[in-house]
């Protein structure tokens, strides 16, 4: 910490990843697989402003592993390397009294690096089911005591999936979707009720994994209580 205002970290961080059992001897196995070895940076800032009714954090990362073990093609292979990148920020503010406002954003890129049939080695893009881009903007105000509601909208950027069509896996995109949610809450001593209504525009289409069904407009409720 710098002072009251501002704080400064970073951090570093290794470890492994054995082989599972499945990954070495089941049909799909491979007895030659290597466990994989990681090792991790992160580094951010974090300031505040006005007050303190508004915070302001940035964190970027990398993370680079060896022997990355992967299923491609109905077996279990280690990848030469994979490189993973990318930055978050998150804004919190009090504009008012009662009301919160949250917004979030984050970019992740990665790719790994193969070696070819030809000895050389290849590398791309391979984060799958992972966009790019997302983001997300949420308001909250606590209208009395026991009652909190919010609402929040969600981007999700496009990104890659794979579809495994016998005998080999085909990547597809995925298009971009942005989702509509509410929440709200009530307090009763130690007992909590609360309600949530998800996908308010009733958005089908897109997917969260290719071939697979999304839930349109739904609602929970429920109570939970603390001791």
């Amino acid at each position: 910490m710098v002072s009251d205002r501002l704080k400064v970290f970073a951090s570093v961080a290794s470890g492994f990843k054995a082989p599972t059992l499945n990954a070495l001897y089941s049909i799909y196995g491979n007895k030659d697989l290597k466990a994989e070895e990681a090792v991790s940076y992160e580094a951010g800032v974090q300031t505040f402003f006005f007050n303190n009714k508004l915070d302001l954090r940035v964190v970027g990362f990398r993370r680079n592993i060896k022997n990355q073990i992967s299923y491609i093609n109905y077996r279990y292979i280690n990848y030469n390397k994979q490189e993973d990148k990318g930055v978050e920020v998150e804004v919190i503010a009090h504009p008012v009294e009662k009301l919160t406002v949250k917004a979030f954003y984050a970019y992740v890129d990665g790719e790994v690096t193969t070696v070819g049939g030809s000895g050389k080695d290849t590398t791309y893009s391979n984060l799958i089911r992972r966009p790019n881009h997302t983001g997300q903007i949420e308001l909250g105000y606590q209208l009395t005591k026991n009652l909190f509601v919010s609402t929040n909208i969600r981007h999700i950027g496009s990104r890659n999936d794979l579809f495994y069509k016998f005998p080999a896996s085909e990547n597809v995109a995925l298009d971009p979707y942005t989702m509509w949610n509410a929440y709200a809450e009530y307090r009763l001593g130690k007992a909590r009720v609360f309600f949530n209504a998800n996908n308010i525009t009733n958005n089908k289409k897109y997917w969260e994994i290719y071939g697979y069904a999304v839930l349109g407009f739904n609602m929970q409720s429920g109570v939970a209580f603390s001791f």
